[in-house]
Parts: C-alpha cells; structure tokens; sequence
C-alpha cells in the first residue's frame, strides 16, 4: 500500500492527537490539551511541526514531531539551527518497514543542513542512534540542599550529610523580557551547540503560556557573566527548585553557592536540582553541588505526578558542526507540562 509522508496542516492536528493517545500513551498531555500542543508546534501559517505518514486508506501510520530553535527565535532558523524531536512513533500494525526511518530523511529533506537533536529518549536507544551517526549520552543531575529544610522530598539518605551551598561572591537579578532582551548572548563569546540568544531566553521561558520561568542574570564584579532559567515545581507543600537552562561563561558557577542559598530560601525550596551535560563540573563542585548516583540519596525529579524515585535522561545529537553540545532538561520537549488545569 502506498505512503505519502508531509507535514501536519490544522485539519490534521485532531488526528493526530488521537494517534497520541491511542498509540504512543492514553491521556498523554499532548492528546488531550490544544493550547499545550499548538503553542509546542503551531507555526502560525496553518502548519504544525509534525511530518506525518498517511496510507492510501487515509490512515496515519505515523509521526514525527519536533521543535526547531527557529521557533522561539526566527534568526536561529538561518544560523545555527538545531531541530529537536519530540515525539516519534509508528503505529504497530503499519506494516511498512522503515517508514520511521522515511520520516527522519523527510526531515532532513526540509531542514538541510540543520543539527537534529532529541532529548529524553528510551535507555535503549543509544546504540541506534549511534548508528545514525549521533552522539548519545546522558545528562547528570547535580543537586544542592537547603540547610534550613530538607523536608520529605529526598529519600534515601541513611543519615549521610547532604550537599549544601559553598560562599561564592556572584549574586543573581531576576530579569524582565525588557532587560534579557537587551542583552547580548553568549557572554563568554564562545559558539555552542544549540545556539541560544536573549530572544529565545524571553520566547521559550518568559512567554511560556503554562509554566513560570524565571531567569536570573549572574553577575560577578559588576559584570553579567550568564543567565539561568529556573522554575518551582511542588509536592504537597514540599518544593524543589529547578535550574533547566543556562547560557555564559560556566566559570561563574563557582561562585554561585551563596546566591543559590538566597534563592533556596526565597522559594522555600528543599533543594535544586540542575540536569545538564557539557558544562566543566568542577565548577558545579565549587558551589557545592553533588552528583546524582544510582546509590546515593534519592532525588526526585518528577513532579507530574510526582515520583519519588531517581530518574535518567538520555539524549542523542548530531552537530555536524564540530562543536561540543551543551544540553540541559528544557532542551526539546523535557521540561513541559504533564498536567494542565482544564486542559
């Protein structure tokens, strides 16, 4: 039976919200709420970023969603862009071999030249992205206590002492769209992969329609060194500070300990956490963070629902462009609503 791959048009995106659901997971957030899955992959032109393969019989097969740069900032789309995937699935009676393979060089098909990532992917997969000429790794998840309140949220300790914050002379300023735009990006001048810039800080996280970011300018001597994009997530009353994205000079994190106590408190956050792969940690130790291990202390790090139980995040990449990645949890589809009020 013949296959026709093409991108999703506004009178395809009930079809495939049902596809979620019945195919990738009942009740997935991207099934059941509209304003989640266009504001992820509405382009604004009727077109949705999603490919999607379609037999003679007008039955989806599959799909391949995913989340250019360009589309919280334009000009990443001709410079530096990087298409993240997001969700990618073929159904199991489609009967076509290779079609998931078909919509990954339609991709590329329509994006050449552009560095493709995915973030969050199956413990299994490495090796088959690997094939694919990707680098495959895992982020790390370094977390820090608050002295004060380490309340219920981390198990697992045996009375072993938790990581506080070390003194550190860098403070943080919360910054407003105004003032992150005016800013210059990266701080450190040095090109990284994916490429972020101020726009992109205001669009993907102080423009989030569900979510409240905040970013925190880094400042040390007077001079802002790099941004950091947090948020709160709860539990009961329990609280966990996520630091999810940065951008500058990662030399600064040695100096952060004592502003990260500030903000711990403010927030009456347990702890934060910061899951990341590509940044030097001696900086991160500097400050007082610890490494996540399989038999350390156990730190949540889903909160919707929340499971009190360690996590791993796998990602695959491939640049092209020679350069290290610097990855972190709001890369791709990571860090986004699980649970929306009326969705």
């Amino acid at each position: 039976m013949a296959v026709s791959i093409r991108r999703c048009t506004e009178a395809d995106v009930e079809a495939v919200m049902g596809f979620i659901n019945d195919h990738w997971r009942n009740g997935h957030i991207l099934a059941v709420s509209r304003p989640l899955f266009d504001w992820q992959h509405a382009c604004g032109d009727g077109t949705y970023n999603f490919l999607l393969a379609w037999d003679s019989a007008s039955r989806l097969l599959g799909v391949l969603g995913y989340i250019p740069a360009g589309r919280y900032n334009p000009t990443l789309a001709t410079a530096d862009d990087l298409i993240w995937l997001a969700l990618w699935k073929i159904r199991p009676d489609a009967g076509q071999a290779g079609l998931g393979l078909a919509l990954l060089r339609e991709l590329g098909r329509l994006y050449p030249g552009a560095q493709i990532g995915v973030n969050g992917i199956n413990a299994t997969h490495p090796p088959m992205y690997r094939s694919l000429g990707f680098q495959s790794d895992e982020l790390r998840q370094y977390y820090l206590t608050n002295p004060q309140d380490t309340g219920g949220l981390i198990g697992g300790t045996d009375g072993r002492a938790l990581p506080v914050p070390l003194p550190g002379i860098a403070t943080f300023r919360s910054l407003d769209a105004v003032a992150l735009t005016s800013l210059s990006l990266p701080m450190d001048g040095e090109p990284v992969t994916p490429a972020k810039n101020s726009t992109y800080f205001v669009r993907r996280f102080l423009d989030h329609p569900f979510y409240h970011y905040r970013v925190l300018a880094v400042e040390l001597e007077g001079e802002i060194r790099a941004i950091l994009a947090t948020r709160v997530d709860q539990h009961g009353q329990s609280r966990a500070l996520r630091i999810v994205d940065f951008c500058g000079d990662e030399r600064v994190l040695a100096q952060c300990g004592t502003a990260l106590a500030e903000v711990i408190d403010s927030t009456g956050a347990q702890y934060v956490d910061f899951w990341q792969f590509g940044l030097s940690e001696q900086y991160l130790f500097a400050a007082g963070f610890a490494v996540v291990t399989g038999t350390g202390p156990i730190v949540p790090s889903y909160f919707e629902p929340f499971v009190p139980a360690r996590a791993r995040i796998f990602f695959a990449i491939k640049t092209g462009r020679g350069r290290a990645p610097r990855v972190f949890k709001a890369d791709g589809d990571q860090d986004r609503p699980n649970k929306i009020e009326a969705a």
